[in-house]
């Protein structure tokens, strides 16, 4: 059980194939890039310094069209959310599996996003939903991400015993989503004055790789490794979320 803010709620890990470094669903995360092997690492850490309170936090994993966390029915405050460092790394370089009519993984630019929606639930009825933009490109001269932590309200969500968490992106290939499907969590209906939070990053300048234009796509080709399913492109493989092994 993870206990965040004013709710407890359950959480799990499972082991991914090789690698043994998957996990799935909401998952408590109090790692050290030392702990963890260097190319996974960045996967579950938040962009920011550490938790928003305290020294843990949620890492969410979305693996299919949604991810749910249930708890106690009470009116929430609002919660810290953050990218991490692996979906940064997306953003500001590319993903290396996107498809662009420019070139290959070019990083997010105009008109491109990575939207969470947010939504309430009581069993299973809808409260209320709101979108909260991860990164938001979509006006010229106002690009920005989440890199520090982020306080959202919730409490216009009403009373509820349940939130569903759906993300959605603009990086795309022929079999999904490319951004990584992870972002972070914290101070779940606690107090917006106890988590150390920061600005959203501004984006000033179009990243230089945005001007390579003449690179061709990699071809991508499906490979089953131990009964799980991966992506591999210019030799390298990948989890079907954008991960790289």
């Amino acid at each position: 059980w993870l206990l965040s803010g004013a709710v407890a709620f359950n959480s799990t890990v499972a082991d991914w194939g090789e690698s043994g470094m998957g996990y799935s669903g909401t998952q408590v995360v109090n790692y050290t890039k030392g702990y963890v092997e260097e190319d996974y690492s960045n996967a579950y850490l938040p962009s920011a310094s550490g938790a928003a309170q305290g020294e843990n936090y949620a890492t969410v994993n979305i693996m299919a069209l949604f991810e749910q966390i249930h708890f106690t029915k009470t009116t929430l405050s609002g919660m810290a959310i953050t990218n991490t460092q692996k979906v940064v790394d997306a953003i500001v370089k590319g993903d290396g599996m996107s498809v662009e009519e420019a070139g290959e993984s070019l990083p997010f630019h105009q008109d491109d996003y990575f939207k969470l929606t947010i939504t309430g639930l009581v069993g299973d009825s809808v409260t209320g939903s709101f979108d909260f933009f991860l990164a938001d490109f979509r006006t010229k001269g106002e690009w920005k991400y989440a890199e520090n932590w982020q306080w959202v309200e919730l409490n216009t969500l009403g009373e509820i015993d349940g939130l569903q968490f759906a993300l959605e992106t603009t990086k795309k290939n022929s079999w999904g989503a490319t951004t990584p499907s992870y972002f972070c969590i914290d101070n779940i209906g606690g107090s917006k004055e106890a988590c150390t939070l920061g600005e959203m990053t501004k984006v000033v300048e179009e990243p230089t790789a945005l001007r390579q234009t003449n690179a061709e796509q990699p071809k991508a080709t499906k490979r089953l490794i131990n009964g799980q399913l991966y992506i591999e492109q210019n030799n390298r493989l990948y989890t079907l979320t954008g991960v790289a092994l």
